[in-house]
């Protein structure tokens, strides 16, 4: 189903830009950079696999100077998001959360051709691994965000328990163009655009803080006029859209 997702109204329709040493085989050496614009964003038009990434990533952007990054310190944060629902990494369960709001599990299906490739990967010498363990060389199934057979999405996981709450407000047709911040450098509000108007909203008081930037490369670019009293961040609004169009979702603690 996601392949119909893809370059359609929930898609934003990005490509990549032509490559000098790669995709010999598309169409200016260019391929579609699938980007969600749907309640959830990617998480619901992605193909469900769940990888965290290579640890030592990680353990690098530490290094770099950014406290909190390492592997070890995400790894509480990927296990809390995570209730892992399968059955083929029980050798790894350590790296995995059980109770969080994004489902995990064992992908239900496989054409015959995969087993010939796990079955190929081990007379090569390697292991049948966890994706998301302790190591990332050798072959593996991948897990997927799905529950019950379906889709596990940032909307289904995240949003959806929390529509009753009353610090939960959802513009419908809105895109986020700045982010605002008060003297001391906190979120205090969005400027956002709404049916041909641009708006100012969500004043929050000095304890309060938007949360969740999606898109925040956008906000980044240089055809974004930003004010001398407006600086963009990572995570202070979350971008997706509602019925097909985009809209703004803010949370305040």
């Amino acid at each position: 189903m996601n392949a119909f997702l893809m370059q359609s109204e929930s898609d934003w329709n990005y490509f990549t830009v032509p490559q000098k040493h790669g995709l010999f085989n598309y169409n200016n050496n260019a391929c579609a950079f699938p980007l969600g614009r749907v309640v959830g964003g990617s998480s619901t038009i992605n193909w469900m696999m769940y990888v965290r990434g290579n640890r030592r990533d990680y353990d690098h952007w530490q290094a770099l100077g950014n406290p909190g990054w390492d592997y070890h310190t995400v790894l509480r944060y990927f296990k809390k998001a995570e209730h892992y629902r399968g059955t083929r990494n029980k050798n790894t369960a350590e790296y995995h959360g059980r109770g969080g709001p994004l489902s995990v599990d064992d992908k239900r299906w496989g054409a015959p051709l995969l087993a010939g490739y796990l079955k190929a990967g081990q007379e090569l010498g390697y292991s049948i691994i966890d994706a998301n363990g302790p190591e990332q060389i050798g072959f593996s199934v991948a897990d997927m965000t799905q529950v019950n057979g379906g889709r596990s999405s940032v909307a289904q996981s995240y949003l959806r328990p929390a529509l009753d709450r009353g610090n939960l407000h959802i513009v419908s047709r809105a895109h986020v163009t700045q982010i605002l911040f008060d003297d001391e450098k906190r979120a205090v509000g969005v400027t956002y655009e709404h049916l041909g108007k641009r708006l100012s909203e969500w004043k929050w008081d000095e304890d309060s803080v938007a949360r969740h930037l999606y898109r925040v490369s956008q906000l980044l670019s240089t055809d974004v006029q930003l004010q001398q009293d407006t600086v963009c961040c990572s995570y202070p609004a979350l971008m997706c859209s509602f019925n097909k169009t985009p809209c703004v979702v803010v949370t305040q603690h």
